[in-house]
């Protein structure tokens, strides 16, 4: 079956994902994609992050965008709730 509802929201409020909802960004840490061998399977990306409730693990590898990409796209928009 296929999901109709996005995996991963970034915005200049926070976070949204299906396990957490939505995160304000000063509620997010020790956010990091982790790109893991699989051997001949390929290989995985995660996109990774710790709030008060706990670690979420998100399986980015069939997204439609690139480890770099994401790592900057959260910088700019967590920048941007900073300011």
């Amino acid at each position: 079956m296929i999901k109709k509802q996005p995996e991963l929201v970034l915005d200049n409020q926070g976070l949204y994902t299906e396990q957490t909802g939505l995160l304000n960004w000063d509620l997010i840490f020790n956010e990091k994609v982790t790109r893991v061998d699989q051997g001949k399977r390929g290989v995985k990306f995660t996109f990774s992050f710790q709030h008060p409730g706990g670690i979420v693990n998100i399986d980015i590898s069939d997204f439609n965008i690139s480890k770099g990409r994401l790592e900057r796209l959260m910088r700019v928009y967590k920048g941007r709730y900073s300011s």
